[in-house]
């Protein structure tokens, strides 16, 4: 399986933001995150997926550094993702995903929009070169929290991390 349309990145509604808790039906506001990983022939198997009600998403982004969030910024302004959303390439690098371990994709959620935002592990290793020790340490925590002791999350991009957008 080269592509991951088999794999649906919109969650069956209604969801739960995994922080507070709020439910969150299908055109309200909020991010759904999944990271997959390629095993062979077998296709794709989700690691981790996560969704947060825009409160949440604002208060996160807030731990970010400032320093990370200009570079992050700055990075993305420098290589813009296409649009629109492949299921068979990256949006920023254009990397196959045949060609990839692991993808990482974004859905954010706005009234009556969505927006989707797939990537390869080869930019998911270039947006963590923006991030500070500081932010990566902020990652790491919140992971842990939402997604419990390292394991197969933490396989996923080891030696880097997830990068929550």
């Amino acid at each position: 399986m080269s592509s991951i349309k088999s794999i649906e990145l919109s969650p069956k509604y209604p969801v739960h933001c995994n922080i507070c808790n709020k439910q969150i039906i299908e055109k309200e506001p909020h991010v759904t995150e999944k990271a997959w990983k390629k095993y062979g022939e077998f296709g794709w198997s989700v690691i981790f997926e996560l969704t947060l009600c825009v409160g949440c998403m604002q208060d996160k982004q807030q731990h970010i550094s400032k320093e990370s969030r200009e570079r992050i910024q700055q990075y993305i302004a420098l290589n813009p993702p296409s649009s629109p959303h492949s299921n068979e390439r990256c949006n920023f690098t254009g990397k196959a995903f045949s060609e990839c371990e692991f993808v990482q994709g974004a859905m954010m959620v706005d009234s009556n929009r969505s927006t989707i935002v797939l990537m390869s592990d080869e930019a998911i290793e270039m947006l963590q070169d923006q991030l500070s020790t500081e932010t990566k340490e902020e990652l790491d925590r919140f992971a842990q929290e939402q997604l419990g002791p390292p394991g197969a999350w933490k396989d996923l991009f080891s030696p880097t991390r997830p990068v929550l957008i």
